[in-house]
């Protein structure tokens, strides 16, 4: 048992909060009523980050443990702090450290509380809405976390992930494989009548070359390194390979393009620019002088003075420096322009290429022809390489001092490197042509393309089988890691599986129980069931009985609301067998999932198999709240007020209606008591009404004072117990009082001032009535049966004096 929880700086809490279970000595169950974003739900974080240190929903939307801490927390004030019952508990804090966020300072026996707190025994609303019409899979998860399998649950799914990848692996290796074996099966494809294996047909080409082989993998590869040399010793082979050398040399020496281009862009911008220098020399010179001073001024304060040289200055010398820049915008353009396409040629300049790009190996004896295409070419590199140098002296004028000659020379530049481009291009192709004639010459004769020919098929067969053999091996090796994972995997699924199901059997009389309670009033249905597919992965199928008849799945026919009461019992069924050396639970607006009809079932289910539980139980509903005040008048109550930034939760002890009834009487605020008693007491005579099977006349605009409510109330109760029967007389009684007369009747539409003496009149004599209809056991409103009226405990009977 808990005597109080202290959370601060924690989520929604910024300041120190207690929540306090203490009533006088005793330790007991805890109502807390607050609107949305008062905070509540931060109480149930806090008191999940204190017995798991994880807050599973926020780490599902990608919220670690930086978002704890209140954002006004000073470091080192988050803290949670419950004290226990137990004095070997006793106080234990779990304080936020923010420099190292995933290990909090503990202080006390926190291990001996998660020791006990062997399965969350916190439930949200959110938990069971995701619980309802789920997948399969969805619905293992959701039932795995309502059940406390979420780290198995996470692992399995990490074993999954593998395994996927290694199926994928495994898929690919076999599209590689397939891909290696076509190619192999091509390359030794047997003649007609043939059947030669691989190595048979590698041997063949050996011998055809004068080389021995008997075709076993050893002599092949013996005679294959012998048929390399042959192709190495061969003359026409050297030759053909030093020509084909000299021909990739010479396709891989380009020289640059374009470069005739960019001298003409640059030379154009140099007359522009020149063209202006005529007029305006000096200020392309100040442009510099200027753009300073405008940076400067901006840094300094406006005093009326130069800040270069410090005296008076009349006019405003900041309008002046740009309005000057600004008239000046066409020349720094044009000096842009003029650094740009300088810095464009400089770079297309640049060449990379050796002096000699193509040369003759020196094993190689190149015929007279070649070698006098090669000085040609030579020389036509040479002329290139001075057009290029020529193109950057070029870029060494200074923009102030542009010249007639410095123009003449950049079109003179233009000319000479356009005609050593167009000429070098020409004399490169006459002797590619030259050295593409000598290849196709060499590779003509027989003798030397047999023996190249064969050299290149056993090589390439060779590596064939290797690849084909690797290939092989990789599959093999994968799919028996791939067997083996699977097997491992397919037998913790099981086993996870056979856990889920063995606990689920464990808590299945009381999900039973819990379901039957809260489902009490639909008739056909109960016997909820779980039905675990270990064919498959993560499934579970929810089965009742509807009408005597299993039906699986049980969404198929089971309301929103219905599916609800099934995962509220699944965790309510596990937290307290599970627990059971810490019988504690928040229950974090749960009710949000029962419709109006099955809120008195709740209760009905806390008071009847939960009585020995500690509950803290969080709504916002208004109505609500005063229900449970009602049915569970001995827990301890308490109310959110508001929400203050920077405070938190501002909160008051809890109050029902009759002590808010009796706040408003002291304030003598009778009007305001007036409409709360008439709201209250129209709900009570309602809730009554339905539960002792009154009649009310028809009403069209379904409008009902209380005057016809009590009145159907205490015919009914005449008609079953007689005129003689205390609580007839009573209520004959209350009917014919004055104050209730006087009040009751118009109560919608008062014809006269009420006084406050007159409510408390009221008040008194209702709130003594009222208690005659509820049972003091169990506090159940006590319902016709047949004859009488009888409360769901049975300890409470209404019947005739006479039979009494």
């Amino acid at each position: 048992m808990i005597k109080r929880i202290e959370v601060c700086g924690f989520r929604g809490i910024p300041t120190r909060f207690e929540v306090p279970f203490l009533n006088g000595t005793a330790a007991k169950s805890l109502i807390l009523y607050g609107r949305n974003g008062t905070g509540k739900s931060s109480l149930t974080d806090a008191w999940e980050w204190f017995t798991s240190g994880k807050i599973l929903h926020l780490a599902r939307e990608g919220a670690e443990e930086s978002a704890y801490p209140h954002m006004t927390a000073k470091p080192g004030s988050t803290y949670v702090e419950v004290e226990f019952v137990k004095p070997e508990l006793g106080v234990v804090r779990l304080t936020f450290d923010p420099k190292r966020m995933r290990t909090p300072r503990v202080t006390g026996n926190l291990d001996a509380v998660r020791k006990l707190v062997a399965h969350p025994c916190h439930v949200r609303h959110a938990d069971l809405t995701r619980f309802v019409l789920l997948t399969k899979s969805d619905r293992y998860d959701a039932l795995a976390s309502l059940m406390g399998f979420v780290p198995q649950m996470e692992y399995q799914k990490g074993l999954r992930r593998i395994a996927e990848k290694l199926s994928t692996d495994l898929t690919n290796q076999r599209a590689i494989f397939a891909d290696t074996k076509t190619r192999h099966d091509r390359h030794f494809l047997n003649a007609p009548g043939e059947t030669l294996n691989p190595h048979a047909l590698l041997a063949r080409r050996c011998v055809a070359n004068s080389i021995p082989c008997d075709g076993t993998p050893a002599a092949v590869l013996t005679a294959a390194a012998q048929l390399k040399q042959l192709v190495v010793a061969d003359q026409n082979a050297k030759k053909l390979a030093a020509v084909r050398g000299m021909k990739t040399s010479l396709n891989g020496f380009t020289p640059a393009s374009g470069i005739g281009t960019k001298i003409r862009t640059l030379r154009s911008a140099v007359g522009d620019l020149k063209a202006s220098q005529a007029v305006d020399r000096e200020k392309i010179l100040r442009i510099p002088f200027l753009q300073s001073a405008e940076t400067l001024l901006v840094k300094v304060p406006s005093a009326g003075r130069c800040p270069l040289c410090n005296q008076n200055f009349a006019s405003d010398l900041k309008k002046h420096v740009t309005d000057e820049l600004t008239t000046l915008q066409r020349l720094d353009g044009l000096l842009t322009r003029v650094r740009v396409a300088k810095e464009v040629l400089r770079l297309a300049l640049v060449d990379h290429s050796a002096e000699e790009p193509i040369s003759i190996p020196e094993n190689y004896t190149a015929p007279q022809s070649l070698v006098d295409s090669l000085a040609i070419f030579r020389a036509k590199v040479k002329l290139w390489k001075t057009a290029l140098s020529a193109g950057r002296d070029l870029l060494t004028f200074d923009t102030s001092a542009l010249t007639d000659e410095l123009i003449a020379s950049m079109t003179a530049a233009e000319a000479t490197v356009d005609d050593a481009h167009t000429a070098l291009l020409a004399v490169k192709k006459t002797l590619g042509e030259l050295l593409d004639e000598m290849i196709t010459a060499l590779e003509k004769d027989p003798l030397r393309k047999k023996l190249v020919d064969d050299n290149e098929f056993v090589v390439l067969g060779l590596r064939l089988i290797e690849e084909l053999k690797t290939s092989k091996g990789k599959g093999v090796a994968i799919r028996a890691i791939n067997d083996r994972f699977t097997a491992l995997v397919d037998r913790f699924v099981a086993r996870a599986l056979k856990d889920v199901n063995d606990r689920f059997d464990q808590i299945s009389k009381k999900v039973i129980d819990f379901f039957g309670t809260l489902e009490k009033h639909t008739p056909g249905i109960g016997a909820p069931k779980l039905k675990l597919d270990t064919t498959m992965d993560r499934s579970v199928v929810l089965e009742v009985e509807f009408q005597g008849t299993a039906i699986s799945p049980a969404y198929r026919y089971l309301s929103e609301s219905q599916l609800n009461s099934f995962g509220l019992a699944v965790s309510l069924a596990s937290a307290t067998h599970f627990n059971q050396a810490f019988p504690f639970l928040i229950l974090d607006d749960v009710v949000n999932s029962c419709d109006a009809y099955k809120r008195p079932q709740l209760i009905d289910l806390l008071l009847t198999h939960l009585g020995h539980v500690q509950v803290l139980l969080m709504t916002h509903d208004t109505f609500w709240r005063d229900l449970l005040h009602k049915r569970l008048n001995s827990w301890s109550r308490l109310n959110f007020l508001r929400y203050d930034l920077g405070v938190g939760p501002v909160h008051e002890p809890g109050k029902d209606t009759y002590a808010r009834l009796q706040d408003e009487l002291d304030r003598d605020e009778a009007n305001a008591a007036a409409a709360r008693l008439a709201s209250y007491l129209e709900d009570a005579a309602q809730e009554i009404g339905e539960a002792i099977e009154i009649n009310v006349k028809f009403n069209r605009r379904g409008e009902y004072t209380l005057d016809p409510l009590l009145t159907a109330i205490r015919t009914k109760l005449e008609s079953k117990l007689g005129t003689p029967h205390p609580l007839v007389r009573d209520m004959t009684r209350i009917t014919q009082d004055n104050a209730y007369r006087n009040w009751g009747i118009h109560c919608k539409n008062p014809v006269s001032p009420i006084t406050a003496q007159e409510i408390a009149t009221v008040v008194t004599n209702w709130k003594a009535i009222e208690s005659k209809f509820y049972c003091p056991t169990c506090s159940d409103v006590v319902k016709a049966d047949g004859g009488l009226f009888r409360c769901g405990c049975g300890a409470t009977v209404l019947q005739r004096a006479s039979v009494q």
